[in-house]
């Protein structure tokens, strides 16, 4: 990878955070009223560790274990 591609893709990193950002800036008072936490007024550390907790994958159960004879 040359500079000018390191120096593309640096800009397009910068600009897919700034998006990311603007986005999560934009829906997250509307995510946490959705989800019945208080919305109004300022959203503290409080509600952003519950909106994680809520967004935040578990993975899936282990399987059953089948029965040996």
């Amino acid at each position: 990878m040359g500079l000018a591609e390191f120096t593309d893709s640096v800009s397009y990193q910068r600009s897919w955070a700034l998006l990311l950002e603007a986005a999560t800036r934009l829906h997250t008072r509307d995510l946490a009223a959705r989800l019945g936490l208080d919305a109004t007024g300022s959203l503290g550390p409080e509600v952003g560790d519950t909106l994680t907790r809520h967004l935040t994958p578990t993975p899936p159960p282990p399987p059953p274990v089948a029965p040996t004879e």
